[in-house]
């Protein structure tokens, strides 16, 4: 996968789904999507025999809602 994917060596994402594996535990976490985008992602990764399955969802408009109520907007 990290030869397939050199961009993910190094960030949360390689750090994630290895402790998945070495921990044989589900993993989550939330990360804004690769490149210039503002778009936010929440995976879920789990563990098996013959690897990981890895879920995600986009959550970039929750993050936007929070964003403005945090800044007092509605």
């Amino acid at each position: 996968m990290w030869q397939r994917f050199p961009e993910l060596v190094g960030t949360i994402y390689e750090t994630t789904f290895r402790k998945a594996m070495e921990d044989n535990a589900i993993q989550n976490f939330e990360s804004q999507g690769l490149g210039k985008t503002d778009s936010w992602f929440d995976f879920s990764v789990y563990p098996s025999e013959n690897g990981i399955s890895i879920y995600w969802r986009d959550i970039t408009q929750r993050k936007k809602f929070i964003k403005r109520i945090k800044a007092g907007g509605e």
